[in-house]
Protein backbone atom coordinates (compact mmCIF):
# COMPACT_ATOMS: atom_id res chain seq x y z
CA UNK A 1 0.00 0.00 0.00
CA UNK A 2 1.47 3.33 -0.88
CA UNK A 3 1.54 6.05 1.26
CA UNK A 4 -0.92 8.37 -0.46
CA UNK A 5 -1.22 6.61 -3.28
CA UNK A 6 -4.02 4.70 -2.57
CA UNK A 7 -6.09 2.73 -0.17
CA UNK A 8 -6.91 -0.90 -0.09
CA UNK A 9 -10.25 -2.35 0.59
CA UNK A 10 -10.48 -5.69 1.59
CA UNK A 11 -14.05 -6.94 0.26
CA UNK A 12 -16.29 -9.97 2.19
CA UNK A 13 -14.85 -12.42 -0.20
CA UNK A 14 -11.32 -11.61 0.53
CA UNK A 15 -10.74 -9.80 -3.17
CA UNK A 16 -8.58 -6.52 -2.62
CA UNK A 17 -9.30 -3.72 -4.97
CA UNK A 18 -7.00 -0.59 -5.13
CA UNK A 19 -8.77 2.94 -5.17
CA UNK A 20 -6.24 5.65 -7.03
CA UNK A 21 -6.30 8.67 -4.76
CA UNK A 22 -5.08 11.78 -6.78
CA UNK A 23 -2.66 14.06 -6.12
CA UNK A 24 -4.98 16.59 -4.93
CA UNK A 25 -6.71 14.98 -2.30
CA UNK A 26 -3.60 13.61 -1.07
CA UNK A 27 -2.91 17.20 -0.51
CA UNK A 28 -6.45 17.32 1.55
CA UNK A 29 -4.82 14.14 3.56
CA UNK A 30 -1.98 15.89 4.05
CA UNK A 31 -3.92 18.79 5.25
CA UNK A 32 -5.97 16.80 7.66
CA UNK A 33 -2.91 15.38 9.18
CA UNK A 34 -1.45 19.02 9.83
CA UNK A 35 -5.06 20.13 11.81
CA UNK A 36 -5.20 17.44 14.30
CA UNK A 37 -5.32 13.82 12.58
CA UNK A 38 -2.89 11.03 12.92
CA UNK A 39 -1.98 8.65 9.43
CA UNK A 40 -3.14 5.78 11.35
CA UNK A 41 -6.02 7.31 12.65
CA UNK A 42 -6.80 8.73 9.07
CA UNK A 43 -6.16 5.63 7.08
CA UNK A 44 -8.32 3.95 9.51
CA UNK A 45 -11.03 6.39 9.26
CA UNK A 46 -10.93 6.59 5.33
CA UNK A 47 -11.04 2.43 5.40
CA UNK A 48 -14.02 2.09 7.46
CA UNK A 49 -15.66 4.72 5.73
CA UNK A 50 -15.27 3.26 2.50
CA UNK A 51 -18.45 0.58 1.62
CA UNK A 52 -19.53 -0.83 -1.49
CA UNK A 53 -22.48 0.55 -2.90
CA UNK A 54 -25.04 0.71 -5.65
CA UNK A 55 -24.86 2.96 -8.83
CA UNK A 56 -27.79 4.70 -7.38
CA UNK A 57 -25.81 6.45 -5.13
CA UNK A 58 -24.80 9.39 -8.18
CA UNK A 59 -23.68 9.38 -11.32
CA UNK A 60 -20.30 8.54 -12.80
CA UNK A 61 -18.96 10.59 -16.13
CA UNK A 62 -15.30 9.48 -15.56
CA UNK A 63 -13.18 7.47 -13.73
CA UNK A 64 -12.26 8.79 -10.06
CA UNK A 65 -13.06 10.49 -7.49
CA UNK A 66 -16.43 12.88 -7.22
CA UNK A 67 -19.20 14.22 -4.88
CA UNK A 68 -22.06 11.43 -4.63
CA UNK A 69 -24.02 13.57 -2.46
CA UNK A 70 -23.59 16.84 -0.54
CA UNK A 71 -21.30 15.02 1.99
CA UNK A 72 -20.57 12.17 0.39
CA UNK A 73 -17.07 11.11 -1.63
CA UNK A 74 -17.91 8.58 -4.14
CA UNK A 75 -14.87 6.58 -6.42
CA UNK A 76 -16.06 5.79 -9.71
CA UNK A 77 -14.91 3.28 -11.94
CA UNK A 78 -15.37 1.38 -15.50
CA UNK A 79 -18.41 -0.51 -16.15
CA UNK A 80 -17.54 -3.24 -18.13
CA UNK A 81 -21.61 -4.32 -18.78
CA UNK A 82 -22.51 -0.69 -19.68
CA UNK A 83 -19.36 0.77 -21.24
CA UNK A 84 -19.59 3.73 -18.98
CA UNK A 85 -18.96 4.14 -15.25
CA UNK A 86 -21.01 3.04 -11.93
CA UNK A 87 -19.93 3.57 -8.53
CA UNK A 88 -17.46 1.22 -6.75
CA UNK A 89 -17.40 3.05 -2.81
CA UNK A 90 -18.37 5.95 -0.98
CA UNK A 91 -16.72 8.13 1.72
CA UNK A 92 -18.92 10.15 4.59
CA UNK A 93 -16.68 13.26 4.67
CA UNK A 94 -18.39 14.07 7.85
CA UNK A 95 -17.30 10.89 9.51
CA UNK A 96 -13.66 10.54 8.50
CA UNK A 97 -13.07 14.50 8.42
CA UNK A 98 -15.06 16.01 10.79
CA UNK A 99 -13.56 19.47 10.04
CA UNK A 100 -14.27 18.75 6.89
CA UNK A 101 -18.34 17.38 6.30
CA UNK A 102 -18.97 18.33 2.89
CA UNK A 103 -18.22 17.56 -0.69
CA UNK A 104 -17.16 20.20 -2.75
CA UNK A 105 -18.45 19.22 -6.70
CA UNK A 106 -15.68 21.46 -8.00
CA UNK A 107 -12.51 20.03 -6.78
CA UNK A 108 -13.66 16.99 -5.68
CA UNK A 109 -12.86 16.44 -2.38
CA UNK A 110 -14.46 16.52 1.19
CA UNK A 111 -14.69 20.51 2.37
CA UNK A 112 -14.89 22.56 5.21
CA UNK A 113 -17.70 24.31 3.02
CA UNK A 114 -20.70 23.01 1.18
CA UNK A 115 -21.01 23.07 -2.33
CA UNK A 116 -23.17 26.15 -3.65
CA UNK A 117 -25.51 23.82 -4.81
CA UNK A 118 -26.34 22.64 -1.32
CA UNK A 119 -26.23 26.08 0.72
CA UNK A 120 -29.42 27.61 1.88
CA UNK A 121 -32.52 26.49 1.43
CA UNK A 122 -31.82 22.76 1.77
CA UNK A 123 -34.38 20.97 4.21
CA UNK A 124 -31.93 19.37 7.04
CA UNK A 125 -32.35 16.02 8.84
CA UNK A 126 -30.07 16.37 11.27
CA UNK A 127 -31.70 19.36 13.34
CA UNK A 128 -34.80 18.94 15.26
CA UNK A 129 -37.00 21.62 15.33
CA UNK A 130 -38.83 22.24 18.42
CA UNK A 131 -40.31 25.50 17.88
CA UNK A 132 -40.33 28.07 14.77
CA UNK A 133 -37.61 30.47 13.85
CA UNK A 134 -33.77 31.12 14.17
CA UNK A 135 -31.47 28.61 15.96
CA UNK A 136 -27.66 28.62 16.02
CA UNK A 137 -26.07 25.57 15.28
CA UNK A 138 -24.41 23.82 18.30
CA UNK A 139 -21.10 23.26 17.12
CA UNK A 140 -20.36 25.62 14.17
CA UNK A 141 -20.70 29.33 14.65
CA UNK A 142 -20.49 29.87 10.82
CA UNK A 143 -23.48 28.04 10.33
CA UNK A 144 -27.63 28.18 11.59
CA UNK A 145 -30.79 26.90 11.10
CA UNK A 146 -34.47 28.02 10.05
CA UNK A 147 -37.45 26.21 11.48
CA UNK A 148 -40.80 26.25 10.35
CA UNK A 149 -43.20 23.30 11.65
CA UNK A 150 -41.28 20.23 11.49
CA UNK A 151 -38.85 21.44 8.84
CA UNK A 152 -35.48 22.83 9.49
CA UNK A 153 -33.41 24.64 7.00
CA UNK A 154 -29.41 24.94 6.88
CA UNK A 155 -27.71 27.89 6.21
CA UNK A 156 -23.98 28.40 6.03
CA UNK A 157 -22.24 31.80 6.41
CA UNK A 158 -19.34 32.87 4.13
CA UNK A 159 -15.68 32.16 4.97
CA UNK A 160 -14.07 34.93 7.60
CA UNK A 161 -18.22 35.47 8.75
CA UNK A 162 -20.21 33.98 11.67
CA UNK A 163 -23.54 33.92 12.73
CA UNK A 164 -25.24 36.54 14.34
CA UNK A 165 -28.58 35.44 17.06
CA UNK A 166 -28.92 38.97 17.68
CA UNK A 167 -29.54 39.59 14.18
CA UNK A 168 -30.32 36.72 12.95
CA UNK A 169 -27.80 36.35 10.05
CA UNK A 170 -24.05 36.23 9.21
CA UNK A 171 -21.65 39.03 10.29
CA UNK A 172 -17.82 40.01 9.54
CA UNK A 173 -16.08 38.01 12.66
CA UNK A 174 -13.98 40.69 14.19
CA UNK A 175 -13.77 39.39 17.63
CA UNK A 176 -13.26 35.61 18.67
CA UNK A 177 -15.89 36.05 21.02
CA UNK A 178 -18.36 36.30 18.10
CA UNK A 179 -17.83 32.98 17.50
CA UNK A 180 -20.40 31.49 20.23
CA UNK A 181 -21.31 27.51 20.44
CA UNK A 182 -22.57 24.94 22.70
CA UNK A 183 -20.22 22.39 24.36
CA UNK A 184 -21.13 19.02 25.71
CA UNK A 185 -19.28 17.27 28.01
CA UNK A 186 -17.85 13.70 26.45
CA UNK A 187 -18.86 10.62 27.59
CA UNK A 188 -21.79 12.10 30.00
CA UNK A 189 -24.95 10.26 29.03
CA UNK A 190 -27.28 13.39 29.52
CA UNK A 191 -26.70 17.21 30.57
CA UNK A 192 -27.64 20.71 29.73
CA UNK A 193 -25.72 23.21 28.36
CA UNK A 194 -27.09 27.12 27.72
CA UNK A 195 -26.19 29.35 24.73
CA UNK A 196 -24.25 31.85 25.59
CA UNK A 197 -25.40 34.55 23.28
CA UNK A 198 -28.86 34.32 24.11
CA UNK A 199 -29.89 32.85 27.24
CA UNK A 200 -32.81 31.78 25.89
CA UNK A 201 -31.85 28.91 23.93
CA UNK A 202 -30.79 26.41 25.92
CA UNK A 203 -29.81 22.37 24.51
CA UNK A 204 -30.05 18.42 25.91
CA UNK A 205 -27.26 16.55 25.16
CA UNK A 206 -27.48 12.74 24.56
CA UNK A 207 -24.31 10.53 24.53
CA UNK A 208 -23.77 9.86 20.55
CA UNK A 209 -27.22 11.90 20.10
CA UNK A 210 -27.46 15.30 18.10
CA UNK A 211 -27.92 18.07 20.81
CA UNK A 212 -31.74 19.18 20.51
CA UNK A 213 -32.22 22.74 21.26
CA UNK A 214 -35.20 24.77 23.12
CA UNK A 215 -36.31 28.53 22.97
CA UNK A 216 -37.47 29.82 26.63
CA UNK A 217 -41.03 31.56 26.09
CA UNK A 218 -40.70 35.79 25.40
CA UNK A 219 -39.21 37.14 28.34
CA UNK A 220 -37.80 33.98 29.50
CA UNK A 221 -34.27 32.96 29.83
CA UNK A 222 -33.07 29.60 30.68
CA UNK A 223 -31.30 28.75 34.67
CA UNK A 224 -28.88 25.96 33.91
CA UNK A 225 -28.94 25.22 37.76
CA UNK A 226 -33.00 25.01 38.10
CA UNK A 227 -33.34 23.18 34.91
CA UNK A 228 -36.33 25.53 33.73
CA UNK A 229 -36.81 28.69 31.92
CA UNK A 230 -37.13 31.47 34.45
CA UNK A 231 -38.74 34.83 34.15
CA UNK A 232 -36.17 37.71 33.10
CA UNK A 233 -36.48 41.55 33.57
CA UNK A 234 -35.29 44.17 30.57
CA UNK A 235 -34.69 46.66 33.65
CA UNK A 236 -35.78 47.86 37.33
CA UNK A 237 -39.15 48.37 37.46
CA UNK A 238 -42.62 46.52 36.88
CA UNK A 239 -43.42 44.36 33.95
CA UNK A 240 -46.96 42.99 33.36
CA UNK A 241 -47.22 39.24 33.76
CA UNK A 242 -48.14 38.21 29.63
CA UNK A 243 -50.00 35.16 30.56
CA UNK A 244 -52.34 37.19 33.31
CA UNK A 245 -52.71 40.52 33.43
CA UNK A 246 -53.90 40.59 36.63
CA UNK A 247 -50.70 40.21 37.87
CA UNK A 248 -47.51 42.00 37.62
CA UNK A 249 -43.57 41.54 38.02
CA UNK A 250 -41.24 43.91 40.59
CA UNK A 251 -37.82 43.90 39.24
CA UNK A 252 -34.88 45.31 41.23
CA UNK A 253 -31.53 46.24 41.09
CA UNK A 254 -28.71 44.24 42.52
CA UNK A 255 -25.33 44.81 43.09
CA UNK A 256 -24.74 43.05 39.73
CA UNK A 257 -25.07 44.64 36.27
CA UNK A 258 -27.32 43.78 34.34
CA UNK A 259 -29.35 41.10 37.22
CA UNK A 260 -32.50 41.80 38.80
CA UNK A 261 -34.03 40.32 41.94
CA UNK A 262 -37.62 39.63 40.97
CA UNK A 263 -40.99 39.30 42.57
CA UNK A 264 -44.38 37.90 40.94
CA UNK A 265 -47.40 39.93 42.58
CA UNK A 266 -51.15 40.18 42.25
CA UNK A 267 -53.28 43.21 41.73
CA UNK A 268 -55.88 43.62 44.05
CA UNK A 269 -59.60 41.80 43.69
CA UNK A 270 -61.59 43.96 40.99
CA UNK A 271 -58.11 45.53 39.52
CA UNK A 272 -55.86 45.07 36.63
CA UNK A 273 -52.17 46.04 35.84
CA UNK A 274 -51.85 48.58 33.67
CA UNK A 275 -48.27 49.09 32.09
CA UNK A 276 -48.85 52.55 31.20
CA UNK A 277 -49.50 53.84 34.68
CA UNK A 278 -47.73 51.21 35.85
CA UNK A 279 -49.40 49.88 38.66
CA UNK A 280 -53.16 48.31 38.98
CA UNK A 281 -56.18 50.09 37.95
CA UNK A 282 -59.84 49.14 38.62
CA UNK A 283 -60.88 50.14 34.70
CA UNK A 284 -58.43 47.12 33.70
CA UNK A 285 -60.77 44.75 35.49
CA UNK A 286 -61.21 43.23 32.34
CA UNK A 287 -58.44 43.35 31.08
CA UNK A 288 -56.95 40.21 28.53
CA UNK A 289 -54.40 38.35 28.88
CA UNK A 290 -51.70 37.81 26.67
CA UNK A 291 -50.63 34.24 26.63
CA UNK A 292 -47.04 33.20 25.48
CA UNK A 293 -46.90 31.85 22.09
CA UNK A 294 -43.79 29.27 23.16
CA UNK A 295 -44.27 26.25 26.00
CA UNK A 296 -42.05 26.10 28.61
CA UNK A 297 -40.51 22.68 29.05
CA UNK A 298 -39.30 21.37 32.38
CA UNK A 299 -36.58 18.71 32.23
CA UNK A 300 -37.65 16.81 35.57
CA UNK A 301 -34.82 13.84 34.97
CA UNK A 302 -31.35 14.29 37.08
CA UNK A 303 -28.92 15.71 35.06
CA UNK A 304 -25.32 17.40 35.38
CA UNK A 305 -26.09 20.61 34.30
CA UNK A 306 -22.92 23.30 32.19
CA UNK A 307 -23.70 26.60 32.31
Amino acid sequence: MQRWGGLEKVSENGLSTKLLITEQYARFLDYNLCTGGSVGRTLQDISTALSTVSSSIGSCSASGLSCGSCDTLQVCVPDASTGGFKVATKLQCSTSFPKAPYCNSTLNTCSTTPAEECVSESPSVSFACTSDGYFPDVSNCSRYHYCYGDTSYNYECDVKYVYSHEKKMCVLQKLATQCVTMKCTAGLASQLVTYTADASIYGICLLNQPTILFRCPKKQAFDATLGTCQRTCSGAGKEVDEEDCTKFYECYDTTTVGKYTIKHQKCPTGTGYNADLPGCDPTFVACTPQPSTSTTTTTTVSMMTTP
